[in-house]
């Protein structure tokens, strides 16, 4: 039997949606069981940085991503 890990970090949902879809595909294979595995926020103070920069930034590409 075959194990697979799909491991995933989503903040918006987005990866999330397509991580489930791996697992279901991967699923489908005779013999194969997958666990899926969510990655938790980062807690790193330097990331949280970052995320403030970019919420802040008043450049129109960095508005086009939020």
């Amino acid at each position: 039997m075959a194990k697979i890990v799909v491991a995933y970090y989503s903040a918006f949902g987005h990866i999330s949606a397509l991580s489930k879809a791996v697992a279901k595909g991967a699923e489908r294979v005779q013999g194969t069981r997958c666990q899926l595995l969510r990655i938790p926020e980062f807690s790193d103070s330097s990331i949280r940085v970052v995320n403030q920069r970019n919420q802040d930034s008043k450049d129109s590409l960095a508005k086009h991503f939020k």
